[in-house]
């Protein structure tokens, strides 16, 4: 079965409404004695059936509730070509039904469900749950269109089990029908919040997956988004920020920002994680962000102590360290007077890599006031400084400044914020 996890309520729970349903023979009047020829048709409360049909439909039925598959069998093939009315097609569907859950045939079960629905006789209380059925069963064809239609059928109808409305819009995205697809997601996660409902985390990582697989980078991002907002945890966090720097293909003085994230969300799990910040903050540039990390990742199990890549940019970062710490004193009264903002920056960010942070924003912010600063990446950093520090709110408006490529990043660093924030983070 195609997306089998779709598929959360048993097809047999579904499939219970097809009950027994037995029938009188005709005896009103005329009706008792006509044959399948001379049939006439009526309006009434009785089912427009004649007794060619009722007799072997009934010795079916007996046989089915007997498990006895081969006598159910005969009859229903004698019955089969006697139904001619919209009734008789109803209740031939229903005892087709139910003896394809006897048989455990699934073919025999939609043939029984599309009998049902095509009479135009199934109650309209069952309607719903009859097509939402046969959409299921279409679906497992790989039969997408009729799918489609049959799940649209059964929402309109009120049908809102199993996951019914995210196997309607796979059925737009399996038909390559990717930007309706979105929007029919966008649209239904919507009417679910609105609803006061809990919008199932399967929406939004259909929304990822189906927006990255067609190069979507924008959607891809905004998805991913409402991904970590919605159900934040570190498995989701790596998922959609390893998406979002695989997309990107930053420089590294913007890959460092995104790893950074990557960092306080528990997203770095693989020795890659580490040995891409690493290579980012460069244990000549930032030897204390570097060591830090490194022994972060040491003291967790994420990173194994022999691995020479990490000793030796371990060893070189605490090597840099006395003399690097030693400079800062110069360094903040260069970066003040400097007129190259490059000074404070650099500066500052040595200031974020010791975890001096309300240094560090001073120091962006003493940047940000320099000729031909690269004010997006300043107040990237400003924001991080802040955050880090703990002021959330002064984070949240610098981080609303950035623009440009750097804009995702920092709209993925404030959904980080607000989840501080709401846990007193």
């Amino acid at each position: 079965m195609r997306s089998q996890s779709l598929f959360s309520l048993s097809m047999a729970a579904l499939l219970a409404g097809a009950t027994t349903l037995s029938l009188a023979l005709p005896v009103d009047g005329a009706s008792a004695q006509r044959s399948k020829k001379d049939k006439k048709k009526k309006k009434s409360e009785r089912p427009d059936v004649s007794s060619d049909f009722v007799e072997p439909f009934n010795k079916a039925n007996d046989a089915i509730d007997a498990q006895d598959i081969a006598t159910a069998e005969a009859q229903l093939a004698i019955a089969g070509p006697l139904a001619d009315t919209p009734d008789e097609n109803f209740f031939l569907g229903n005892a087709t039904v139910r003896l394809g859950g006897l048989k455990n045939d699934r073919v025999m079960q939609r043939k029984g469900i599309l009998l049902m629905l095509d009479s135009g006789k199934a109650p309209p209380e069952n309607i719903g749950r009859f097509s939402y059925l046969a959409g299921v069963f279409a679906y497992e064809n790989e039969e997408y269109p009729e799918a489609e239609q049959r799940f649209k059928t059964a929402i309109d109808s009120g049908f809102s089990q199993d996951n019914i409305e995210r196997l309607y819009v796979d059925t737009i995205f399996r038909q390559n029908r990717t930007a309706e697809g979105l929007q029919t997601l966008k649209a239904t996660v919507e009417r679910i919040k609105a609803s006061g409902a809990q919008v199932d985390e399967g929406f939004y990582r259909s929304g990822v997956r189906n927006s990255a697989n067609a190069g979507l980078m924008q959607e891809t991002n905004y998805w991913s988004q409402q991904w970590v907002a919605n159900y934040p945890s570190a498995t989701s966090w790596r998922d959609a920020l390893t998406l979002f720097r695989q997309n990107a293909s930053f420089p590294n003085a913007v890959n460092i920002d995104l790893m950074r994230l990557m960092r306080v969300s528990e997203a770095m799990v693989s020795e890659q994680d580490y040995a891409e910040y690493i290579e980012n903050a460069d244990p000549r540039a930032l030897p204390g962000e570097v060591a830090s990390v490194i022994e972060e990742g040491i003291a967790k199990g994420q990173l194994e102590a022999g691995n020479a890549f990490f000793n030796e940019s371990l060893s070189m970062a605490k090597q840099r360290i006395p003399d690097d710490r030693g400079s800062l004193g110069s360094g903040e009264s260069a970066a003040r007077s400097s007129s190259n903002p490059m000074v404070a920056l650099g500066t500052a960010d040595a200031y974020l890599g010791y975890g001096e942070y309300a240094k560090a924003a001073e120091l962006y912010a003493v940047a940000l006031g320099k000729p031909g600063v690269d004010a997006n990446l300043a107040n990237t950093r400003l924001a991080i400084a802040q955050a880090m520090g703990g002021d959330y709110a002064s984070a949240r408006s610098s981080f609303a400044k950035v623009t440009g490529p750097r804009q995702p990043l920092a709209e993925f660093w404030t959904i980080w914020l607000d989840q501080q924030s709401a846990t007193g983070g």
